[in-house]
């Protein structure tokens, strides 16, 4: 694997640059969410590990160089220097305010257009599921946790229903003869869920598959970290009702929340297509930086970081 990576050395280096770039120019925010990644909250536990894995798919299988044909038009352009600019400056005015979500929202965005400025459209492109893939390190899961909630309740309800147990349903409360089970935000199942998408983005960059494939793996995913989720409660539900609520499993289900979802992840794993990456030789070449887009870096850093300083410098 060091040799690989010492290999594709040419290769990844571009796109590095690109990431500590960002880094640099959006470096409040990326201080931030560093932070809520070392606290490892149920909502973000997997944020330092997706961070991790960006970097390691970046070295050992980094985005293909684009094709350059014989009168292929170069595709550096004055719109991605624009586009920097104005998203460093949208991301200056949230950060101003303290809008967290927005600007961490921004920060995946401020990467491609980095990428776009310095590399060119094509290889910003061949960047984007990378990008994606570091976006569900972002702070925004728990918008989801009310949603799931209702949803498993739902589920979860019904097949207590169709299983003709004795249960008091309501809400996300399932009253059995023997005491009460509440679906709390606990249950949402927001961990398997977003560790899912997480598996299905990294088999995705690694399998080189096209926007098709990629969509098509991630929305299987989603299901099958639901349909986990699901299983595992109504699973404790019958322990419950069987056990007369004196099962230990119903205080300590952990283990047997990995058990279930290992279950329903990993056969979808194995089975997932796999494809071979074929490396021809104008792939091989190093992506071109261009360097005139560092003038739009200037301007991007004087109305982003520099702007924020002095602001509240003179506040």
């Amino acid at each position: 694997m060091l040799r690989k990576t010492l290999d594709n050395l040419h290769l990844y280096r571009p796109y590095l640059l690109i990431t500590a770039v960002s880094v640099v120019l959006f470096f409040p925010t990326w201080a931030r969410l560093f932070g809520q990644w070392l606290e490892f909250e149920q909502v973000l536990a997997h944020g330092l590990a997706t961070g991790i894995i960006f970097l390691i798919l970046l070295m050992v299988h980094p985005p293909r160089a684009p094709s350059k044909k014989p009168g292929m038009i170069q595709d550096h352009s004055l719109a991605g220097a624009v586009l920097l600019v104005l998203v460093t400056l949208a991301w200056a005015l949230v950060e101003l305010v303290r809008i967290d979500t927005l600007s961490y929202l921004l920060l995946p965005a401020g990467m491609l257009c980095v990428a776009w400025t310095l590399l060119g459209l094509n290889s910003a492109l061949r960047f984007l599921p990378y990008v994606l893939l570091l976006s569900l390190s972002l702070p925004i899961w728990a918008d989801f946790i009310p949603g799931l909630v209702a949803l498993a309740s739902a589920v979860v309800s019904y097949w207590v229903q169709l299983f003709d147990m004795t249960a008091l349903i309501e809400g996300n409360s399932i009253t059995l003869p023997w005491g009460r089970l509440i679906i709390a935000d606990g249950c949402s199942g927001i961990r398997y869920f977003a560790i899912s998408i997480l598996l299905a983005a990294v088999v995705s960059i690694l399998n080189d598959y096209r926007w098709k494939g990629w969509l098509g793996l991630v929305t299987t995913a989603m299901v099958i970290g639901l349909i986990a989720n699901w299983v595992r409660i109504f699973v404790l539900v019958v322990i419950g009702y069987q056990s007369r609520m004196q099962s230990p499993l119903l205080t300590d289900h952990e283990m047997l929340g990995w058990l279930v979802y290992g279950a329903f992840i990993l056969p979808a794993l194995y089975f997932a297509p796999a494809r071979r990456r074929t490396v021809h030789v104008p792939e091989t070449q190093p992506t071109t930086i261009f360097r005139k887009g560092f003038a739009a870096l200037a301007i991007a850093f004087l109305v982003g970081p520099l702007a924020i300083n002095l602001a509240q410098f003179t506040a």
